[in-house]
């Protein structure tokens, strides 16, 4: 696999390779890749259980390992596939118009990210209350001689 500019991105590609393994974990435990276009199985195994126990960006994250994986199928061919690409495109489909369903709760979670981010910064307070601390005071001197 590469990226979308045709470079080589080893640590992507083991990513894709990896979170694409685990949803054909979830989804059939005898590690058939056909069960990667069964837009139900999917559907009901891995996106059930990924909206339990990951956030939406991670589950878009998962979904766009599949899509490059179909794109991957269309335009490679392996032999190792074997799979009607008109299926394959189907599946490359939903999986897009799943991950856009995630939009909402993504943005969410972003904006609770950068509020409790803003809540926990610094003050200027908090560097003079900390400046004229004891232990502030002591590491000053210690470092002074």
């Amino acid at each position: 696999m590469q990226s979308a500019d045709g470079g080589r991105k080893d640590k992507l590609s083991k990513q894709h390779a990896s979170q694409l393994f685990r949803i054909l974990q979830i989804t059939d435990p005898s590690l058939q890749f056909e069960s990667l276009f069964n837009k139900a199985l999917v559907r009901d195994t891995f996106l059930t259980q990924a909206e339990a126990k990951y956030t939406a960006d991670t589950v878009k994250a998962y979904l766009l390992s599949l899509r490059h994986f179909c794109l991957y199928v269309v335009a490679e061919k392996p032999e190792s596939v074997e799979v009607d690409p008109a299926l394959v495109q189907q599946i490359q489909e939903k999986v897009r118009l799943w991950s856009m369903s995630y939009k909402k709760d993504s943005n969410r979670q972003h904006l609770e990210k950068m509020d409790n981010d803003l809540s926990n910064s610094v003050t200027p307070e908090m560097v003079n209350e900390y400046g004229g601390s004891e232990a502030a005071q002591s590491t000053v001197d210690l470092l002074g001689h």
